[in-house]
């Protein structure tokens, strides 16, 4: 599970962030200004704690949220909106808005997060066992890689790396959530390893005859190029 946290609030913001990892729980911090640059399907859930409600700051962010996909969104506030405009909101919001007392204890708010992750555990995936991504093929039964039909030798956690960025076509993924997908939560990782991984699979996929298809995306991190084809 992967949540963002909005900087709506200088004191309770970083101490839910705080409060997630020690609970090993992925979570980044953003201010209200840079949601913009966050991409479609990139948090499972968001956080969003702030001393008032009706400010206009609020209906700016959820409009902004809004672009994120179906993700449900936690507001924190000391006084809870009346509860007509609680049902539009919930009407605006797919994924669903929940709105909690400022004082809510934070084991109560977990259990919630655990619900939604274990929600979207059990949905059912279309399993695709081939993906194409321009002339890159990628097998995910066989572990097979191949680039305009040369055979390509990659590692468990190259392979598990392109894997992540394929099955996230154009889309921008954080350096965070790539070591949470394909790291182990409980192994000792340095932070570079995310960027020497790719620096590697660069290497091998890319390589000095191929164009480039692994982007940097600066100050984020990483997208693979180009429209998934899945057959």
């Amino acid at each position: 599970m992967h949540l963002l946290i909005l900087r709506t609030h200088s004191l309770r913001a970083p101490f839910l962030y705080r409060a997630l990892r020690y609970e090993n729980i992925g979570a980044d911090l953003c201010h209200p200004e840079n949601i913009k640059n966050v991409w479609y399907g990139q948090y499972d859930a968001v956080l969003i704690p702030l001393a008032e409600w009706d400010i206009p700051l609020f209906d700016s962010v959820l409009k902004t949220i809004k672009s994120l996909g179906e993700v449900p969104v936690w507001v924190l506030t000391r006084a809870l909106p009346p509860f007509s405009l609680r049902v539009q909101y919930k009407n605006l919001f797919k994924g669903g808005i929940y709105f909690r007392p400022f004082n809510t204890p934070f084991k109560h708010l977990l259990k919630e997060f655990n619900h939604i992750e274990i929600k979207k555990n059990h949905r059912t995936e279309p399993n695709h066992k081939q993906i194409l991504v321009n002339d890159l093929f990628i097998d995910t039964e066989t572990r097979e890689v191949e680039r305009n039909g040369k055979s390509i030798h990659l590692r468990n956690k190259e392979f598990a790396l392109l894997l992540c960025l394929a099955k996230n076509p154009g889309k921008a993924l954080t350096r965070t959530f790539l070591l949470e997908t394909v790291w182990d939560r409980n192994t000792s990782i340095l932070s570079n390893t995310v960027d020497v991984h790719i620096n590697r699979l660069r290497h091998k996929v890319d390589g000095p005859s191929n164009s480039p298809i692994i982007k940097t995306i600066p100050c984020i991190g990483y997208k693979l190029a180009f429209q998934k084809i899945s057959v």
